[in-house]
């Protein structure tokens, strides 16, 4: 009898110490990056900012885009520098979850910090070939 208990015992003792550590390799190997199944570029369909700013002072845009799910989530501003035309594209990720299958609007502030004084041109990717285009004169 004593030596059944004491392989039951180890038994379960090295059950639970399988569960357990499977369950920490599970949990460890999660992460919130795992979860994102996919980035696109989304198309802004409206920009509201001034068209006057300051030296070194940040310029707010309110940025309108687009997601084509419930999931869709803002991920980030992408930018390229050409001189004075800053080309804008909003890059969404997709994550696994349930989500509503219907075309949702979102909305982020753009933020930019002209580190000189002129004409800048602000060109929020609006479709496949053609841009939103801000004009923002820096004194």
């Amino acid at each position: 009898m004593l030596h059944g208990g004491i392989a039951y015992t180890v038994k379960y003792f090295m059950k639970n110490k399988l569960t357990l550590l499977l369950l920490m390799l599970l949990l460890l190997n999660c992460s919130k990056d795992e979860d994102i199944l996919s980035y696109e570029i989304s198309h802004v369909s409206s920009v509201i900012g001034l068209a006057n700013g300051s030296l070194n002072k940040i310029s707010e845009f309110e940025v309108v885009f687009g997601a084509r799910n419930g999931c869709g989530q803002f991920a980030e501003f992408t930018e390229h520098i050409d001189g004075d035309t800053i080309y804008i594209e909003v890059k969404i990720k997709y994550v696994d979850e349930i989500c509503t299958m219907s075309i949702i609007e979102l909305t982020k502030i753009y933020h930019f910090v002209p580190k000189s004084t002129g004409v800048f041109h602000l060109k929020f990717k609006s479709n496949a070939n053609g841009f939103i285009t801000k004009t923002l004169t820096i004194q």
